[in-house]
């Protein structure tokens, strides 16, 4: 799922991220995000790690398979926008991508 990419895509930075903030990033609500970083965790893609500085704080980050995935999607995702780049041109391309922006920014 698309989500799960997002997820993949703000791990990949290899920070560290509490489920809080993961939520805010993905705009996803917590309920929701806890039972897909489940399935991930599962799935091997993700995985928690207590926080050094504050213990009762649980970190996510990202797997050697899960930074795999990511970086075999983000390829698809670049091959798709250089697709639609050629089938609509660059000014709707950029139309679109500034009203998807707009769009993110107000559901935020």
């Amino acid at each position: 799922p698309v989500e799960q990419w997002r997820i993949l895509k703000v791990l990949s930075d290899g920070e560290g991220h509490s489920m809080g903030e993961l939520a805010d990033a993905v705009l996803l609500n917590h309920p929701t995000l806890t039972k897909m970083v489940d399935r991930m965790v599962s799935d091997s893609l993700v995985y928690r790690r207590q926080d050094a500085e504050d213990r009762r704080k649980v970190l996510m980050f990202i797997s050697d398979r899960g930074n795999a995935l990511c970086k075999r999607l983000n390829s698809l995702a670049v091959s798709q926008e250089a697709h639609i780049l050629e089938n609509y041109g660059g000014k709707a391309t950029g139309e679109l991508k500034r009203l998807l922006e707009n769009l993110i920014d107000a559901a935020s």
